[in-house]
């Protein structure tokens, strides 16, 4: 009825906005800033996982000592990414003597040492690559296989370790070889890294969806 009295008067028809220009509108979405992306949670994440492959380095790995060689003294040995520290004692003289052996003295310890530095440094650089999301995936996966042939090379340098450390002869069973807290720094950082990987994507699906709704 009141649709035939206006076209009866001849008044102009009310006027309603346009649902699908409003929602367009709705749909203008802020851009991200530098600081903005800064404070997300995988920048700390990234940040948390460099600065533990930085401590790494001067953490002890591996520990191995030795109380009852066969000529009667002792060795005490632990190893750091930085070098290894070796510590005897001769038990008839009394005697006891220290030396620090830098990382370049194993080929291992140098690969470790490298693939460390280059870990630390690829997580910084990724942190600031927050415009290109697709490429701080792929660098989060390369961050995470490194981490993980750090750990690897673990194995050949406890070997190595252990044939420094000489036989265990009659203290067998006071003799000890194992990891050190240090190594827990890499097993956390490969932790933070893949947290922040799939942080990472989550944001990249938002935008995603965010960009079909424009």
């Amino acid at each position: 009825m009141r649709r035939w009295r206006t076209e009866a008067t001849g008044s102009p028809r009310p006027s309603f906005p346009n649902p699908i220009s409003i929602s367009q509108k709705g749909c203008n979405l802020p851009t991200i800033s530098f600081t903005h992306m800064i404070q997300r949670i995988q920048t700390v994440f990234l940040f948390l996982a460099a600065a533990l492959c930085v401590a790494f380095l001067f953490l002890p790995t591996w520990l191995v000592m030795n109380p009852g060689l066969e000529d009667g003294n002792s060795k005490t040995i632990l190893a750091t990414p930085m070098g290894v520290s070796v510590e005897s004692s001769e038990m008839g003289l009394n005697a006891f003597s220290s030396k620090a052996m830098p990382f370049t003295e194993n080929t291992f310890l140098i690969l470790q040492f490298g693939l460390t530095c280059l870990t630390a440094v690829l997580l910084l650089v990724t942190i600031f690559l927050y415009n290109n999301r697709s490429l701080q995936i792929k660098l989060g996966y390369v961050a995470l296989l490194m981490l993980m042939g750090i750990n690897v090379l673990m194995v050949p340098i406890r070997s190595w370790l252990q044939e420094m450390g000489g036989d265990p002869g009659l203290g067998a069973e006071f003799y000890q070889s194992g990891p050190r807290w240090g190594l827990a720094a890499t097993f956390v950082a490969l932790l933070l890294v893949w947290f922040a990987v799939k942080r990472i994507q989550h944001d990249e699906k938002l935008v995603k969806g965010m960009d079909r709704m424009r």
